[in-house]
């Protein structure tokens, strides 16, 4: 390619407000292939870049009217939402966020002002990093409406280092906020739970990990306060744990978490007392797979969505087919299932043993409510006891959630069962459905929980999973700008969208670390982190969930051991109590 040419000849197209695309598309595919530095005379990245920021008017000219048209329908987006709110309002069949707001908007009223002002004099709010704006506003406008609290009438508690709700909308903003504007200010950093070493531990890798989350416009760095010991506590108790191959397989966590299991319950450290908290929901099936595989009993704890399991993805199918017999597709979906267990020759002749008991239910449907349908068709496809012959009793414990939930739902709506399978829908593909219901009979078996489920809680021995997982980005396509503004991206983003877009990334980003700090502070003894990061081809390590903290450890050059399978001492030396780590190379 003569690259001089090329530009001179993009120059002069792009100065020409007549040029259309068909004009510079030929110019960009002209020739082959680059060239080399030496025909050029200059590096290909500057060429490249010279190019681009040629091009950048003509792309911004050529893409107007898409811009023009999704900020349109962003308005569009904007007034439906609006419109959906008030008809949710009008049938009675508002949703939590609803309440929210209708609650917010009602306390802007100085009627309701005064007499919530007479009744409460003074409110406290506890895990206030999980509030976001409207629920502040709501709090303040009871004990102070129109003015600023007055001493002692509001009392907001929380730990901006736990917050991890943001797919809730819990904005820590807010709290970051209010706590400026307190006049008052305690911090309580003492630890009654964990053990001196683990303390320490956790101190060392998350004052690094925090500080290194990168500055964003908007979005401040949450402050990491150190944890003090319990004063009762003994010097240098329990221990910590970092886990790492010199090269990483992806098996390599895996094997990580059996070892280690193995390493604590040879300490005479019960099973029920070590608990693996996990990422995500897809890491904890995984997990219960290897242990599985492993014969390592263990107790499921609210790690799995109960309506994404695939007994009851499978009972959702043949519920759609009968909430709507219009739809041939969802029909022949519910008669492949294994409940109903039609094969493709039966499918084809249409002598389908399930049709007759998708008649029978939508026959009944009319005159049942839906706990009923429901009940009836777990019970006619005989699912409890084929899951109770094969064993799955986990599985048998989410078919009766499912239909606890579906006498709830039936005794407070009154709705369909079109409503009910669309509800179930949801709680299969959001982040926040319904978890495995908590059956503790105090089994001795690992407890496996994602991480969010274990807030609150405490365990003896903590081992974290996913660490080794890529860290995909959780920001959203389509969201509310700083100014309030809807902000997407459909073909062409919204002209705020950019900025908007690397916020809600950093502000992803960092949630991750709070998320992994929430983990760690679980440990009541032991902790143990396995970081088995690859290295990318340049030798940096990969992004993946767990590399802020192994480069949290090499920042802090926290001393390395190589024990085989087996936890470290504490270090003697005083001044290594916070960093007890102990790197397996080798199992």
């Amino acid at each position: 390619v003569a690259v001089n040419e090329l530009i001179t000849t993009l120059s002069s197209l792009c100065d020409d407000p007549t040029v259309d695309l068909q004009q510079v598309e030929p110019v960009l595919k002209a020739g082959g292939r680059g060239g080399t530095k030496t025909a050029w005379g200059r590096p290909g990245a500057d060429v490249r870049r010279e190019v681009e920021r040629i091009l950048a008017p003509w792309k911004e000219r050529a893409d107007a009217p898409l811009i023009r048209a999704v900020t349109v329908l962003r308005r569009v987006v904007a007034a439906v939402v609006l419109r959906d709110a008030a008809l949710r309002q009008r049938t009675g069949s508002v949703e939590y966020h609803d309440m929210i707001y209708l609650a917010d908007a009602l306390l802007r009223d100085e009627q309701v002002q005064q007499a919530l002002l007479a009744r409460f004099h003074t409110i406290c709010v506890d895990e206030f990093q999980d509030t976001d704006p409207a629920q502040l506003r709501i709090v303040r406008a009871i004990v102070s409406p129109g003015k600023d609290p007055e001493a002692g009438s509001l009392f907001l508690v929380g730990d901006p280092k736990q917050s991890i709700y943001r797919f809730r909308r819990a904005d820590i903003m807010t709290y970051l906020q209010a706590r400026q504007d307190s006049p008052d200010l305690l911090k309580l950093t003492t630890n009654f739970r964990s053990e001196d070493t683990v303390i320490g531990a956790v101190n060392t890798l998350f004052r690094h990990a925090f500080g290194a989350v990168e500055d964003t416009e908007g979005l401040p760095r949450v402050p990491y306060d150190d944890l003090s010991t319990r004063p009762e506590a003994t010097p240098n108790a329990g221990s910590v744990t970092l886990l790492r191959e010199e090269e990483p397989t992806p098996e390599s966590e895996d094997q990580d978490i059996v070892a280690a299991i193995r390493n604590l319950h040879g300490q005479e450290l019960a099973l029920k007392d070590i608990s693996i908290l996990c990422t995500t929901h897809a890491v904890a099936r995984r997990v219960m797979g290897v242990l599985a595989g492993e014969g390592i009993p263990y107790v499921s704890e609210a790690s799995t969505r109960v309506y994404d399991d695939e007994v009851i993805t499978q009972l959702r199918t043949i519920l759609r087919a009968v909430a709507d017999p219009a739809d041939s597709f969802a029909e022949v979906a519910a008669l492949r299932t294994t409940l109903l267990g039609s094969s493709d020759e039966e499918l084809g002749a249409r002598e389908r043993r399930g049709v007759e008991k998708l008649q029978a239910w939508r026959s009944a449907a009319a005159a049942m409510t839906v706990a009923d349908l429901i009940d009836m068709v777990i019970a006619d496809t005989e699912l409890p006891q084929s899951l109770a012959a094969s064993g799955q009793l986990e599985r048998l414990a989410r078919v009766r959630f499912v239909q606890d939930h579906a006498r709830r739902f039936s005794a407070e709506t009154h709705r369909d069962l079109r409503d009910f399978v669309r509800w179930a829908d949801q709680q299969a593909s959001s982040r926040d459905g319904a978890g495995d219901p908590i059956l503790d009979d105090g089994t001795d078996g690992v407890r496996i929980m994602t991480i969010h489920a274990s807030k609150g809680r405490e365990f003896e021995a903590v081992i974290l999973a996913g660490m080794a997982g890529s860290a995909p980005s959780r920001a959203d396509r389509i969201g509310i700008g700083g100014d309030g503004v809807i902000e997407t991206k459909i073909g062409v983003p919204t002209p705020g969208y950019e900025h908007f877009s690397a916020r809600d990334k950093a502000a992803d980003a960092a949630e991750r670390i709070r998320l992994l700090y929430v983990a760690a502070t679980r440990a009541k003894r032991h902790l143990v982190i396995p970081l088995e990061i690859p290295r990318t081809q340049g030798g940096s390590y990969a992004k993946r969930v767990g590399t802020p903290l192994l480069l949290a450890a090499e920042d802090a050059q926290l001393p390395v051991e190589t024990r085989p399978g087996v936890t470290a001492a504490p270090p003697q030396d005083p001044a290594l109590q916070d960093a007890h780590l102990v790197d397996l190379k080798r199992r």
